[in-house]
C-alpha cells in the first residue's frame, strides 16, 4: 500500500519527485528483505540482485531530479575506428589468401559461425549485419558522429557510395540523436538512434523500463506473465506511467521516417531503423509503429511497454516479423521486459569478475566484434577491420581500447568465443 501510495505522489507532485523516489528506493528494499526472510527458497540470490538494480535505479531518479537539463551533457567524450588498412580499388580480385590473412587489421571468418550473417538488405543484397553494426557502433562518435571512420570503413568495397545525409543533434531540433546514412546504389537508406550518452537518454531509460522492470523483479518471487495476460500488464504500465516523463522522444524521429518514406515507397527503396540500447529501444519501437525493419543491438524488451509508446496488438503482432535484435550473453540490459521478434543470442567473453566487468557485455563495439568473428565479409574482402574506441578527456588524457584487430593481436580485448576457433582462420 505505502509503495502505491508513493507511485501516485510521485504522479501528482512535481516538485517531490526527488524525495519521493528516495522513499520509493527504501520501502523496496524492506519490502525485499522481508520477502527473502519469510520465503528464502522462492527468493534466492537472483532476486536480491535484481532488488538491489531496483533500489539503484530509484536512487538514480533522485539525482536526476537535481541535474542540468542540458541535454547535450555526455558522460563521457570518444572516437572510434573500425577499419585499419587503406582503401583498395572496388574493382580489385581478392584472392582466396587475400580474404583470409592480413597482416594488419582483422580478416573475416571463412565459415559463419550464426545464422544472422546470412541476413542482407538491399537491391543488390549488399547490406551485412557487420555494416549495420559499423553505423550503430559509429554514432558514439563525440567528434564527428562516426562520419570520417563510418566512411573509411566501407571504402573499396559494394558500398563506397556511403552518404550521410542528416544528422540530427539532441538538444538541437530533436530530443534524441540520431542519422540517415544513404547506400544509393543499394537503394537503401539506414537511420540510426544513438543509445545512452547523456543525462537527458538516461531519464528517458527510466521513463519507458522504469515500471517493467519492477514487473521482472516481482516476477522472481511471483511470475506476473504466468497469471495476467501479457496485454493486461502492458495496459496496467501504459496506465501508471510517470508522466513527469511523457515517452514521446521519438516522435520527431517517427514523422521524419514516415515523409522520407512517403518520396522513397517500399516497393524502391529499402528503409531500416537501427540502434543500440536506448537506441535499439527506439528503433524496434518504430519499427513497429512505421512497419518496416530494424536491427538492434543489447534493446530492452518491448512486450510490457508497448502500450504506452502507441503500438496496439496488432502492430506488435507484425513487428515480430521486422525486428532483429543482437542480445550478447550476460548483458542485463536485454533482460528488462520480453524481447519480440528475431531474438539472436550471442556469446560476450568479458570476464565476469565484476558488476562492472559484465557491464562491458553491452558495448556495441564488443558486440560488433563478436559478429565480425562470426560471418565472413563476403562485400568488402578487403576490409581489414580494426576495432577501436579513444576515450579522451578535455585535458588532452586518452585511453585507447583496442577491442579487435589492434597492433598487438594478444592485447585485443574481445577473445574467441569458445568453440568457434576450430572453424576459422586467425590473422598472422
Amino acid at each position: 500500500m505505502l509503495f502505491c501510495l508513493l507511485i501516485g505522489l510521485s504522479l501528482v507532485r512535481k516538485d517531490i519527485l526527488s524525495t519521493v523516489q528516495i522513499l520509493l528506493a527504501m520501502t523496496v528494499l524492506s519490502l525485499g528483505k522481508s520477502f527473502r526472510m519469510v520465503a528464502p527458497t522462492v527468493f534466492r540470490r537472483s532476486f536480491q540482485a535484481f532488488l538491489v538494480i531496483q533500489v539503484l535505479v530509484q536512487f538514480f531518479i533522485a539525482g536526476l531530479a537535481h541535474t542540468s537539463t542540458n541535454r547535450r551533457n555526455v558522460f563521457i567524450e570518444q572516437k572510434v575506428s573500425f577499419v585499419a588498412s587503406p582503401p583498395t580499388p572496388i574493382n580489385a580480385v581478392p584472392s582466396v589468401a587475400d580474404a583470409t590473412i592480413a597482416s594488419d587489421g582483422w580478416p573475416f571468418p571463412t565459415q559463419k559461425m550464426l545464422p544472422v550473417c546470412d541476413a542482407r538488405w538491399g537491391k543488390n543484397r549488399h547490406v551485412s549485419i557487420l555494416d549495420i553494426g559499423v553505423l550503430i557502433a559509429g554514432i558514439y562518435d563525440t567528434v564527428d558522429f562516426g562520419l570520417r571512420a563510418v566512411t573509411d570503413a566501407f571504402q573499396g568495397g559494394a558500398l563506397s557510395d556511403v552518404q550521410l545525409n542528416t544528422t540530427e543533434v539532441q538538444g538541437e531540433k530533436s530530443s534524441i540523436t540520431w542519422q540517415r546514412w544513404d547506400f544509393n546504389r543499394e537503394q537503401t537508406s539506414v537511420f540510426v538512434v544513438r543509445g545512452t550518452l547523456t543525462t537527458f537518454d538516461a531519464m528517458q531509460d527510466i521513463a519507458i523500463y522504469a515500471l517493467s522492470s519492477s514487473i521482472e523483479l516481482v516476477s522472481h518471487g511471483w511470475s506476473l506473465d504466468a497469471v495476467l495476460p501479457t496485454r493486461l500488464l502492458s495496459d496496467l504500465i501504459d496506465i501508471v506511467s510517470n508522466h513527469d516523463f511523457e515517452i514521446d522522444t521519438h516522435h520527431e524521429l517517427r514523422d521524419a521516417i514516415t515523409i522520407f518514406r512517403q518520396n522513397h515507397p517500399k516497393e524502391s527503396w529499402t528503409t531500416i531503423v537501427a540502434g543500440h540500447s536506448l537506441g535499439g529501444a527506439y528503433a524496434n519501437i518504430l519499427a513497429a509503429l512505421l512497419e518496416i525493419p530494424s536491427v538492434s543491438f543489447s534493446p530492452p524488451g518491448l512486450e510490457y511497454v508497448s502500450r504506452s509508446v502507441g503500438i496496439d496488438a496488432q502492430q506488435l503482432s507484425l513487428a515480430r516479423s521486422y525486428i532483429t535484435s543482437i542480445i550478447p550473453e550476460h548483458d542485463l540490459v536485454t533482460s528488462v521486459d520480453k524481447q519480440i521478434g528475431t531474438r539472436v543470442d550471442i556469446p560476450c567473453t568479458a570476464p565476469l569478475d565484476s558488476t562492472a566487468s559484465g557491464a562491458q557485455c553491452h558495448a556495441p563495439m564488443r558486440t560488433l566484434s563478436t559478429l565480425v568473428m562470426a560471418c565472413p565479409d563476403s562485400t568488402s574482402p578487403y576490409r581489414r577491420w580494426s576495432l577501436m574506441e579513444d576515450f579522451y578527456g578535455a585535458g588532452g588524457e586518452t585511453n585507447i581500447m583496442w577491442y579487435l584487430g589492434g597492433p598487438d593481436k594478444n592485447a585485443d580485448v574481445v577473445a574467441w568465443p569458445f568453440g568457434w576457433r576450430k572453424s576459422t582462420k586467425s590473422p598472422k
